[in-house]
């Protein structure tokens, strides 16, 4: 006799009996739902003595396994060794790469989705693996196969970006303000009201063109032309407050360069609309609110109107905005 329990409060117990051979075999009359059950059988001889129990687990795992996950990617090449981020760029090419997957799963590692190898995750659920990769941009995913060859989703993509020779870097030579009322070059540590300004710069012979990053965030790339370029989003591009620029160079064999040095300045609020000046140009008179008011009326003048000859200016006080103003008898 044994039985199986999921829990210790639901228990079910059957019988089979024993063959000549010493042989026994049973089939559940319902089907186990997904998860972890214990078992134990005791035998009986035909005078009705037990033996002692057998236990035994058994784990019913009827789904794929789930979806699993690259945590880090190690340089451990080079003058500067350590983690990369997702896109970011080493010349290590052969990074550690490590994560986790279902316990004993075996860990499949794609880059641009071709297989570059295997690896068996632990009983705590972690791997590492350390493929071989060439110059250029390799999107990695790993898939996790269980022992009934069931395959997970293919875990989300890691970018990498090798570079174990580079281009000489890119300069970002311009940021040119061209918006609002005060336009122009900026300088930097600058502020400015133009949240999309142009952009431009130099790249040595064989950049092919150049990827622009804003605040480490990459926005969009421009053709290099004799050894030129220049680059601007119609759309709004910074934020407000303090924003870097920076541009890598790409050549045609794919292979990235350094970062250009940081361009740094603040991106400000459009200042509202300001009343600069005001033109009257009814009946006899012109005037500006940019003249110097006088305190007193001139000789000649009254309130009304100016009686002096042109070349004199003189002072009213009827406007309607109840603003004194100097005016001007029209020529």
């Amino acid at each position: 006799m044994w039985c199986i329990s999921k829990s210790s409060l639901t228990k079910s117990i059957f019988t089979a009996r024993v063959d000549s051979d010493g042989n026994w075999e049973f089939e559940l009359p319902t089907a186990l739902a997904e998860g972890a059950y214990n078992l134990s059988a005791r035998f009986y001889d035909a005078a009705g003595n037990a033996g002692a129990p057998i236990q035994t687990r058994l784990v019913v795992d009827l789904s794929p396994p789930e979806q699993p996950l690259i945590q880090l990617v190690m340089d451990n090449a080079g003058a500067v060794t350590g983690p990369v981020g997702d896109r970011g760029f080493t010349d290590d090419g052969n990074p550690t790469l490590s994560g986790y997957a279902e316990p004993g799963s075996i860990v499949r590692v794609y880059s641009n989705g071709m297989e570059l190898g295997s690896v068996q995750a632990g009983k705590n659920g972690l791997w590492n693996f350390t493929p071989t990769l060439s110059d250029g941009e390799h999107r990695l995913t790993v898939t996790a196969t269980d022992q009934f060859d069931r395959v997970s989703e293919p875990s989300l993509e890691y970018t990498l970006f090798i570079n174990e020779s580079r281009v000489p870097k890119p300069q970002l030579l311009e940021v040119y303000d061209n918006q609002g009322a005060e336009q122009g070059a900026l300088k930097a540590g600058d502020s400015s009201d133009d949240s999309n300004p142009r952009l431009s710069g130099s790249a040595s012979a064989d950049t092919e063109y150049v990827i622009i990053y804003a605040n480490g965030v990459r926005v969009g790339t421009a053709l290099v032309t004799n050894g030129k370029w220049q680059w601007e989003d119609p759309q709004t591009l910074l934020a407000l407050g303090e924003n870097s620029l920076t541009v890598r160079g790409v050549n045609g064999k794919g292979k990235i360069s350094e970062p250009s040095d940081a361009f740094t300045f603040t991106v400000e609020a459009p200042s509202p609309p300001a009343v600069l000046g005001a033109l009257n140009n009814t009946a006899d008179f012109t005037l500006s609110l940019r003249e110097r008011i006088p305190t007193t009326p001139r000789r000649g003048c009254t309130a009304e109107r100016c009686q002096t000859p042109k070349s004199f200016w003189c002072w009213r006080s009827t406007m309607r905005t109840g603003l004194a103003a100097v005016t001007k008898p029209m020529n």
